[in-house]
């Protein structure tokens, strides 16, 4: 399978995941992200496991070709092939006779993050979506890489736009951060008042119930969260 992708340098990473509509449908994920050095592509490909961040998988195989790096400091490309991309475990896989082949996409925040790091961590999407792919019209010669123009204008030949969302709002953690504000700031010190103040012992304790209640929610909620992210995810150990 060979490729190319283009981005700006003002995107931290960009993403483009094969064979599925969403996160959850067993993508496999092509990363790019600037290089350290900031003048070539780092590409990861990584496997998705829902709504998560995707997991580096070292058993595909992506090389970069000629083309890659840096152009007229506006641009980052990649121009790469991949021995084992048509199909991946679990089922995963394209058809390249299809003129409607499902994709996703996914960018990076404005950033200057640079990172050689195939495992490398990032801040989650700012924009997302998905489109399908005709991949008849996509199929070319062999051993040649399809060429993406680099100006400003230009058109979608064989894909259609299917969904187009901007910014993420993670409620869990909005959550985690009212309950334990609340509990440690505000219900349990006001347990002391109830206490000292009130002279009751059973609101003092229906209060500082309360309160032990919203931390463990909230306790769990963040340790939900965290499993979202692979420095702690226990499917980024497992590669």
């Amino acid at each position: 399978l060979f490729f190319s992708l283009a981005f700006p340098v003002h995107s931290s990473w960009v993403a483009v995941g094969l064979g599925s509509s969403t996160m959850g449908g067993n993508p496999l994920v092509l990363m790019a992200y600037p290089s350290k050095s900031g003048d070539n592509v780092t590409i990861s490909a990584r496997r998705s496991y829902g709504q998560s961040e995707p997991v580096y998988d070292p058993k595909i195989d992506v090389q970069a070709l000629p083309g890659t790096g840096l152009f007229n400091d506006t641009t980052f490309i990649f121009n790469g092939v991949c021995g084992n991309c048509r199909s991946w475990s679990h089922g995963g896989g394209i058809d390249i006779s299809s003129s409607a082949q499902q994709m996703i996409y996914a960018t990076g925040p404005v950033g200057d993050t640079h990172s050689d790091d195939l495992r490398a961590s990032f801040k989650i999407h700012s924009s997302y979506g998905s489109f399908t792919m005709d991949l008849v019209r996509a199929t070319g010669g062999a051993g040649s890489v399809p060429e993406i123009p680099t100006n400003e204008n230009v058109t979608s030949v064989g894909a259609v736009q299917q969904s187009a969302e901007t910014g993420y709002t993670d409620y869990k953690a909005i959550l985690h951060a009212v309950f334990m504000i609340l509990a440690f700031v505000g219900i349990w010190p006001f347990g002391i008042l109830v206490l000292r103040v009130g002279n009751s012992p059973r609101w003092h304790a229906i209060n500082q119930t309360v309160a032990f209640g919203l931390v463990l929610v909230g306790a769990i909620l963040g340790f939900v969260i965290s499993m979202s992210y692979n420095r702690v995810s226990w499917r980024s150990w497992l590669f």
